[in-house]
């Protein structure tokens, strides 16, 4: 029944909106014949058929960007892109040497251009749409009669509902680029769109003959290069098949597919379509509802959908099931997240007198909340979980906390919120004891750090399974919240000899390990927190390269993001400082400045990690508290937790005590 108690209408189409979709590429448009060209006639074909399938077109920014889709029920969704920029594709119409006047202060456009036959097409069939994206680079849509008037074809372009696009600079071989040859090829190309069109923000880029860089794919969605600043969302491949949606599990935004639009490419999935349509895309008319089929709603990713948008599903025709996408926000203000704390081991969290001396300090210093451990690096659950891989590996051999739920239970009756943390990917027992699911090398041996097999693959789905098991288990005993941790790659030893999947790169496996553990454990009301690495606020490159850790991009699936800004962990000489160690106000500072930057717009709080240890300090005291608590607070933020591997806490409850 609707709300308004009426019976809903069964529609006329079984609705798949996570089905293939048809992205087509097109190149020159020209009546001479060689590859990578098609033909006006051939072209206006290709809009008539298109037009009579029941394809209606659809911009990159609202399907690709935004998951929205703008065509009726029954239709399916059309990407239409062009790549390079030719003349063939937009160019005015020349009389003598000279553009011949149009309308609305434009020059007349040839009609035998893409451009001119959209245009013609779409004032027949207002309902088919004008959307397209034209690729560019620094010589777009260029004829020797009127060079200068690439900016007017821009504006056009923009003014009738289509998109630019970035195709690199000079059409470079990114594969062949260094992390700055990437940004610097992008940037460029991107200045040079907003020559045009002051900040215009491209939707989209594509790779010249579909090379992918070697190293530093995430360059093609965030960099920046001599003040020029980019975000794109996907980055798509020469072809050769259908496009998934972006929120389909599957979907890899550095590797979007598209048909080329030649004779031979189009006339086979076309003729796909026709034999198997129920596997692709058909539009519920609603871009603010995503309907699907009930046996594909495991590839439905959610993390990628915008609040308030109903999911719906369906079995052929009839209705299952509906939802809403709950925003970060709103789940925010139900649940309750780290806030002012210290880390204990289970050893400590185990020892009555130190959970009572906790409680003690925390009345004294305004402190509320604890993180217990729960699985440290060496691997070992020292808390009474069940989870079934811990015990049959023998990872719970000795146990500390024999009644989490206990425990949990007295700390909040205190008013103590509970995170616990979970050591990830470094995890020895599990490495040693399951081979099969360490890190490995190149070599295909298990992987060993400097002081031996530390690490488990993060690309591992059971190693994701078996961490958020844990989790679970600690959220069901009561936890608010789990923690994260080491979800990285290692960074010392001969971390270039680490395996990697030749399709992927490392910050693949970081990112969906959290996309899962957002996935399970969604239906709880409970806070997922991350640590992440100091250094990786000031996203430098090869960083990112050697641990997969994106900052802006994992905060997007968690509700906590714990940079761990110790001063001491900080070398000689990084960001221009001699001694960072000796610096605790201004790496606090810096670091907590730059992460914020990083997650803005994803709604995560931000909770930084305060050194409370004496490492390579050479007066630890409560003043070194105090300068990290004061560089917080002078951004606005009261939130912090403070880390002493030892639990040694007295100088930091005297420091905050005044």
């Amino acid at each position: 029944m609707s709300s308004c108690g009426t019976l809903e209408r069964e529609p006329k189409t079984a609705y798949n909106e996570l089905g293939k979709v048809f992205v087509v590429g097109y190149h020159r448009i020209s009546e001479n014949g060689k590859d990578w060209t098609r033909k006006p006639q051939d072209f206006k074909k290709d809009l008539q058929k298109y037009y009579d399938l029941g394809f209606r077109l659809v911009s990159i920014k609202d399907f690709f960007n935004d998951c929205r889709t703008k065509v009726p029920a029954g239709k399916k969704p059309l990407i239409m892109t062009f790549d390079d920029g030719t003349a063939g594709q937009f160019s005015w119409q020349i009389v003598n040497g000279a553009t011949v006047e149009g309308s609305g202060g434009y020059p007349k456009i040839d009609p035998d251009c893409a451009v001119g036959m959209l245009d013609e097409f779409y004032n027949k069939h207002n309902d088919f749409g004008r959307a397209a994206t034209f690729f560019l680079n620094s010589n777009p849509f260029y004829q020797k009669e009127c060079p200068a008037a690439w900016k007017k074809k821009l504006e056009y372009l923009v003014k009738t509902e289509r998109e630019i696009g970035n195709y690199t600079f000079n059409h470079d071989n990114l594969g062949k680029l260094d992390f700055i040859g990437i940004k610097k090829t992008l940037a460029r190309e991107q200045a040079k769109i907003e020559e045009a069109l002051p900040s215009y923000e491209a939707s989209s880029v594509a790779l010249p003959n579909g090379i992918l860089p070697k190293r530093g794919r995430w360059l093609l969605q965030d960099g920046s290069y001599g003040g020029i600043t980019y975000h794109y969302k996907v980055a798509f491949l020469v072809g050769w098949c259908p496009a998934l949606p972006p929120y389909h599990k599957e979907f890899d935004p550095a590797m979007a597919q598209r048909i080329q639009a030649d004779d031979e490419e189009l006339a086979k999935w076309l003729a796909h379509l026709k034999r198997y349509p129920e596997i692709y895309f058909i539009s519920d008319g609603d871009p603010d509802r995503i309907s699907i089929q009930e046996k594909d709603k495991d590839l439905l990713d959610r993390t990628q959908l915008r609040a308030g948008t109903k999911v719906v599903i369906y079995n052929g025709k009839k209705k299952v099931s509906e939802s809403t996408v709950v925003s970060k926000k709103n789940r925010l203000a139900k649940i309750k997240t780290s806030d002012r704390g210290v880390y204990y081991t289970f050893h400590s969290a185990g020892i009555p007198s130190r959970i009572e001396s906790l409680i003690s300090n925390c009345k004294k210093t305004g402190l509320n909340t604890l993180v217990i451990d729960m699985k440290d690096v060496d691997g070992l659950l020292g808390v009474d979980l069940d989870v079934p891989l811990a015990k049959s590996i023998g990872a719970k051999e000795r146990i500390y906390v024999k009644d989490l739920k206990g425990l949990i239970q007295k700390l909040h009756k205190e008013g103590i919120i509970v995170s616990t943390r979970i050591a990830v990917f470094k995890d020895r027992f599990l490495a040693k004891k399951r081979p099969d699911l360490a890190l490995h090398g190149n070599s295909g041996s298990v992987w060993v750090e400097n002081d031996g097999v530390n690490w488990v693959n993060p690309f591992s789905k059971e190693v994701w399974k078996y961490n958020v098991d844990i989790a679970e288990a600690a959220i069901m005993a009561g936890a608010d919240e789990v923690q994260f941790d080491y979800i990285r790659f290692p960074e010392k030893g001969r971390v270039e000899n680490i395996s990697v999947p030749k399709d992927k790169e490392k910050y693949y496996a970081i990112e969906g390990f959290l996309k899962y553990a957002y996935e399970r454990l969604e239906k709880y009301d409970a806070s997922i927190a991350i640590d992440v690495f100091g250094v990786m606020s000031w996203l430098k490159d090869l960083d990112i390269s050697i641990t997969g850790q994106r900052v802006g991009e994992m905060a997007k699936y968690v509700f906590v993001v714990c940079p761990m800004l110790y001063p001491s962990h900080f070398d000689s000489g990084f960001d221009g400082r001699k001694s960072p160690v000796d610096e605790p106000y201004l790496f606090m500072k810096r670091g907590t400045e730059k992460t914020l930057k990083l997650i803005a717009g994803t709604d995560a709080k931000l909770v930084p990690w305060i050194q409370g240890f004496d490492w390579r300090v050479k007066n630890f005291n409560e003043d070194y508290v105090l300068k990290q608590k004061k560089a917080l607070n002078d951004l606005g933020i009261n939130s912090f937790l403070v880390w002493n591997a030892g639990n040694k806490y007295a100088i930091t409850y005297s420091a905050l005590g005044k």
